[in-house]
């Protein structure tokens, strides 16, 4: 990661939103070669913890990135081993638990494009839905930050 990057990150999401234009230069920035860092990757997770409002541009390329970091660029490629899951879900509880759509829209993907992820993920994943549903963080998520600009309907 260029020493760019990381602080470009810090100054877009200075005031808790990330523009659709501001999402196209970090894409610009991390992404040039179609490669992702590590330290690029924890960087896009820290400013997800940041913005106070994620919008579907911002959790399309969270999703997009991530997924692509997680699943095709750390080894082996196309899978996600107990070392890579590791990564994931320590980066997804530094605040604690899995709170945001982005992070649900995240795991989604990694499932989705992976052709195998450890068991660990996948029990993980289901604890921190449950345990997401029973405390009601289901809702606040997704309370501003659904994605394509829908709203959860409470039923």
């Amino acid at each position: 990661m260029s020493v760019h990057f990381g602080e470009l990150a810090k100054k877009v999401g200075a005031n808790g939103t990330v523009s659709a234009e501001e999402i196209l230069v970090l894409r610009r920035e991390a992404w040039p070669d179609g490669r992702i860092s590590q330290a690029e990757a924890e960087a896009i997770f820290a400013l997800d913890r940041q913005l106070e409002s994620k919008s579907s541009e911002w959790v399309d390329f969270f999703v997009e990135a991530l997924g692509e970091y997680v699943v095709n660029q750390r080894a082996p490629a196309g899978y996600v081993d107990r070392e890579n899951a590791s990564w994931l879900m320590m980066q997804i509880d530094h605040d604690g638990s899995l709170c945001s759509m982005s992070e649900v829209e995240l795991l989604v993907r990694v499932f989705e494009r992976a052709s195998n992820v450890p068991q660990a993920l996948k029990d993980y994943a289901i604890s921190q839905m449950e345990l997401a549903v029973l405390e009601g963080r289901v809702r606040r998520a997704m309370a501003g930050n659904s994605p394509r600009g829908t709203s959860p309907q409470p039923r």
